[in-house]
């Protein structure tokens, strides 16, 4: 019994293809599995010599191959599906069989379609399990964009309709990508929600008395993470007195100019491990996600604070909404797009705080039981054991 992992965008020591594959080598090793791991050509040394990640595919999961303006995603496809199936013909891991499960944890439509393609060309057919990433490509979009997208996703159709359901195992990372998906594949398409792996355990944050309430602003700065509302959020703490304090962590970028001095914000720079973002995030009273609704992804970082018992503000009309008002995390939903608005919802939450702590301490359990990386994975296994 083996799992090969393909996942095109492992490549450092951050962000959510580390910490599946991290996770993953966890749950495997706990159940005796073993694994391999295909990369990305640059596969970090770290990751090479932790995991095994395997250096290989040079298509990398978030660089584009095609810069026409008329037919860039068709282009980028096709060229995609053509290194992939070049790089599987250069791997080192031994021949794959129908004995093995492959797992990809970001697919894209053309990995899809070429290892599908691929393994039939090669007369095999392995259980293959697919989690599909694209939510913003599928979202918000023009006819014409609309139309290319539906076409890939028909090759994929087209490759993956005589593969059996026991064989092939689709998930979407959102409930509405899969709801999408699943009329195209004309197949089940489960909703994954989220991939985390969560050590600590939920607890009341402990701070002292008269302290200001913390407030988490985490992740990379960049435009659909609503960094020019961060921006701005700051220099309305700066300006107006409030009682919170602003405790930012902004891993690769630096707000040293706008916030060097303040007694209201505490900047943490360089990246921070999943052993020590859990632990800040333990001593944070509240996390907000100023995301920005039409260009949003799915929040890792709210997927790590839920099952952590914390409460959040978030943007109404977004997936982090949702999870909220369906009873699995407990917030502040806010409906307009001004760092003003942000900063009430903020300090509504501040009124409210006990309250909302403790729901979000009574909703961390069904969190975990519903969305955990390490179930979803357990779940894979026994659907790779199983006979078909």
């Amino acid at each position: 019994m083996r799992i090969v992992v393909m996942d095109t965008g492992l490549r450092s020591q951050t962000g959510h293809h580390d910490h599946f594959v991290r996770g993953l080598s966890h749950t495997l090793g706990e159940l005796g599995i073993r694994f391999d791991c295909l990369a990305a050509s640059n596969v970090s040394p770290e990751l090479q010599r932790d995991v095994g990640a395997v250096p290989l595919f040079r298509a990398h999961h978030y660089t584009w191959l095609s810069s026409d303006p008329y037919d860039r995603l068709v282009e980028d496809f096709r060229r995609r599906v053509q290194m992939f199936e070049a790089d599987l013909e250069r791997q080192t891991i031994g021949a794959l069989t129908d004995d093995d499960m492959i797992l990809m944890p970001t697919a894209a439509s053309a990995e899809i379609f070429s290892l599908l393609r691929w393994c039939k060309r090669r007369g095999i057919r392995p259980k293959i399990a697919c989690i599909v990433h694209q939510q913003s490509q599928l979202a918000n979009l023009d006819l014409v964009t609309w139309g290319q997208l539906l076409a890939l996703w028909r090759d994929v159709y087209r490759q993956a309709k005589d593969w059996p359901e026991d064989r092939l195992w689709i998930g979407g990372m959102t409930g509405s990508l899969a709801r999408r998906l699943e009329p195209v594949l004309d197949r089940r398409v489960h909703a994954v929600e989220s991939i985390q792996w969560v050590k600590s355990q939920p607890r009341p944050p402990t701070r002292p008395p008269g302290q200001r309430m913390r407030v988490g602003l985490l992740g990379a700065q960049r435009y659909d993470k609503g960094d020019a509302l961060i921006r701005d959020l700051i220099q309305e703490v700066q300006l107006n007195p409030t009682p919170i304090h602003l405790v930012i962590q902004a891993p690769g970028q630096s707000l040293e100019p706008q916030t060097e001095g303040s007694a209201e914000i505490e900047h943490l720079t360089g990246w921070t491990p999943d052993d020590a973002l859990e632990r800040l995030i333990g001593e944070l009273d509240l996390i907000a996600l100023p995301y920005v609704r039409s260009a949003y992804r799915q929040s890792g970082l709210f997927a790590l604070a839920a099952p952590l018992g914390r409460p959040m503000v978030v943007p109404s009309r977004t997936w982090m909404a949702e999870r909220i008002t369906s009873g699995f995390a407990a917030g502040v939903i806010y409906d307009g797009e001004r760092p003003q608005d942000v900063l009430e919802a903020i300090l509504k939450a501040q009124d409210n705080l006990e309250a909302l702590t403790a729901l979000a301490l009574e909703r961390a359990g069904p969190w975990r039981a519903a969305y955990s990386g390490d179930g979803l994975v357990r779940s894979l296994v026994k659907w790779f054991t199983s006979p078909g």
